[in-house]
């Protein structure tokens, strides 16, 4: 065979001397429905976009007719929203790649799956939002009332607008019915989320357990400053002359140095009685500390990545906390030098809110109101149920009124104008003041009346009834300083001072001016930061030594939808077939088939306190959706362990804390 002459014996240039094809940079235009809180937590990790920047451009410049033959395109940035991530395929060294950010939470596979739904937000650029439906594999509505069986691989999932976790956003569709019928009075119920399910009865029971503790007990998720230790003689004391707390011999009256005050969130709370004395001193109890006391996690900035103090744990008694209300009054006349490192990174949270139990929705076009159970505000929980103290409007006055709240109202006020849309929440209940010039020709309450028919935290004080006896009136949170504790405790804790119901007063508000200034999740202008749950405000990874939030790897939100339509529909013979389901057990049994509707045995109390003080902490989202395949037998066996009652999350969420507040505020830019 005669040899083939080389490149360079033809007198042509080497390969390796040929100039690279040119390289085109194509900018992406500024419209785009990506959404970062549907990215993944792990085991995904996001990589660099290259695959998908270079064949999405090379695409759309093709799909343009633009496309020059040997011309390289790469896009500038993919659209805001959207990364791409890999994770390890199983039983393979091999990554698979995805882009999220999508609005549903399910991924593109693939850079050719994604240029439809890229084609179709350019389309949208161009034409000023007159583009088609996308018909894109993401975005497509399956087709025909087909039940998917539990061993198939690639089942439906929910369409319309979801929450970050893929679950049906039920707020926007009741908005969007309201916006369609123009009234809407009807109660809120989420059938596919496995939280809301779960919730509907542990949240009752939390509710009525807690109502029944004193007020001035602190709650789970709650903030407080405390002391690590303190000898058994030892007390805070008022020291009139320096003006400041400081620590005293109970014994001999002798003053010793100033506390060493910290912040901390409450994890556990006690399983014996506190009463009034337990502010103040130790008092005899049955249990050891570890079941008379409060388990409090160390907190940390929430606006920082820094968790150093995140495994920190400390057992103490009652007498050794106050509620963060009293920071600034219990570090007086401290150096700000001798401040504990995390002391500066409570007062931030006084600005966070999160509503809980969204139940029942009223409104008229353009205005709705939802109903809720209680809520995170600041550092502590407020119930329906709870008595609150009221700020006046002048900070010159002292405050002396409480409400005692029937209602709360989470409220959106023009909803037909995404420029001047408000959101809002409301305390509505009778309001009552201990200054009786306020009330006048009202008698005072007997003490027995505020004992057996008004909150308990208003116990202790001579009240007036204001507005008259029936009359309730309604307040915004703005003026809402906090929880009213008994008198008992406050005086105890402030007997130097004449109007406790004012203590704290200033605090909140020095409070409320560090977060605007100081704490970088508060948008320039805004009084409140919505969060989805007690967990994202409190910037947690971990909380009683679980990983919650994006560090929960535990959480499969798609697996539970899934079985929970299959059990839905597991009321007939070709349902329970497919779902393995014994036709004794489809009517359900155990502690699950018992929360999710059906007749059966209750599981045990304590698991079910346990789960529901979780939810209030976790609600939802810890992480995003997972809309990857599915294993057969995970879903299989999570049908089966639902309907037999042996399958509990470990904590579910309370089901979109705040309605998904967050999400709402971003698409309809809602400010409050």
């Amino acid at each position: 065979m005669a040899d083939v002459p080389n490149a360079k014996a033809r007198g042509e240039q080497p390969a390796r001397d040929m100039a690279p094809p040119p390289i085109v940079t194509v900018p992406v235009g500024e419209y785009s429905d990506g959404d970062s809180t549907t990215w993944p937590g792990k085991p995904y990790m996001q990589i660099p976009a290259g695959i998908y920047l270079q064949k999405t451009a090379d695409m759309w410049m093709a799909a343009q007719g633009k496309a020059v033959k040997g011309t390289k395109y790469v896009l500038d940035k993919l659209p805001q929203g959207y990364a791409v991530f890999d994770k390890p395929r199983k039983n393979s060294e091999h990554r698979d790649k995805y882009i999220f950010g999508h609005p549903r939470g399910r991924p593109f596979d693939s850079p050719a799956q994604f240029f439809k739904h890229f084609n179709n937000m350019m389309h949208h650029e161009s034409t000023s939002g007159g583009q088609p439906a996308c018909d894109c594999k993401v975005c497509e509505v399956p087709k025909g009332p087909g039940r998917p069986r539990v061993s198939e691989r690639k089942m439906s999932e929910p369409t319309g607008a979801v929450d970050s976790e893929g679950t049906p956003d039920v707020i926007d569709k009741l908005i969007s019915k309201l916006e369609k019928d123009g009234v809407i009075k009807e109660d809120i119920v989420e059938t596919m989320s496995m939280d809301w399910r779960v919730n509907q009865h542990l949240l009752k029971d939390y509710f009525k357990d807690t109502r029944a503790l004193p007020a001035f007990v602190p709650r789970k998720g709650e903030l407080v400053v405390f002391l690590n230790s303190l000898a058994e003689d030892q007390e805070v004391a008022w020291h009139a002359p320096k003006r400041m707390y400081l620590l005293r011999n109970r014994n001999t009256g002798e003053w010793g140095l100033s506390p060493f005050w910290q912040v901390g969130v409450v994890s556990q709370v006690p399983e014996e009685a506190v009463v009034p004395e337990d502010t103040v001193k130790s008092t005899p109890k049955r249990t050891a500390l570890n079941r008379h006391g409060f388990k409090v996690e160390l907190f940390h900035d929430p606006s920082s990545p820094d968790k150093i103090y995140a495994t920190r744990q400390k057992w103490v008694p009652m007498h050794q906390l106050r509620p963060m209300c009293f920071w600034l009054e219990m570090i007086r006349g401290i150096p700000q030098s001798e401040w504990a490192g995390n002391m500066l990174g409570g007062p931030k949270m006084v600005h966070c809110v999160t509503v809980v139990d969204r139940h029942r929705i009223e409104g008229a076009w353009p205005n709705a109101t939802i109903f809720c159970g209680a809520l995170w505000l600041g550092f502590e929980l407020v119930m329906v149920g709870d008595a609150v103290r009221i700020m006046p409007d002048d900070p010159a006055e002292k405050v002396d009124s409480v409400i005692a709240v029937k209602e709360i109202r989470w409220t959106f006020d023009r909803l037909d104008d995404d420029d001047d849309c408000r959101v809002n929440v409301y305390l509505r209940g009778k309001q009552f003041t201990t200054n009786p010039k306020k009330a006048p020709g009202a008698s005072s309450l007997p003490a027995e009346k505020v004992k057996e028919s008004l909150p308990r935290g208003m116990d202790g004080y001579t009240w007036y009834a204001m507005n008259g006896d029936d009359r309730q009136t309604e307040v915004s949170i703005d003026r809402v300083l906090g929880r009213c504790y008994e008198g008992a405790a406050m005086f105890l804790w402030f007997a130097m001072l004449e109007d406790v119901l004012d203590t704290g007063a200033a605090v909140v508000r020095f409070s409320k001016q560090f977060a605007r200034e100081h704490d970088p999740r508060l948008e320039p202008g805004d009084e409140w930061h919505w969060t989805e749950s007690r967990v994202e405000a409190l910037a947690l990874e971990l909380y009683n030594n679980r990983a919650v939030g994006t560090a929960d790897e535990t959480r499969k939100p798609v697996l539970w939808r899934r079985a929970l339509g299959i059990i839905d529909r597991a009321s007939d013979k070709a349902g329970r077939k497919a779902a393995r389901v014994p036709a004794s057990s489809a009517r359900g049994r155990g502690q699950w088939a018992k929360r999710l509707g059906r007749s059966g045995e209750t599981s045990a109390a304590d698991e079910a306190a346990s789960s529901s003080e979780a939810s209030l902490m976790e609600d939802k989202p810890r992480g995003a959706s997972q809309p990857m395949e599915l294993d057969e037998d995970d879903l299989d066996d999570t049908v089966q362990g639902l309907i037999d009652g042996d399958m509990l999350p470990d904590d579910a969420g309370e089901g979109s804390s705040s309605g998904s507040v967050a999400s709402q505020a971003k698409r309809r830019r809602l400010h409050g």
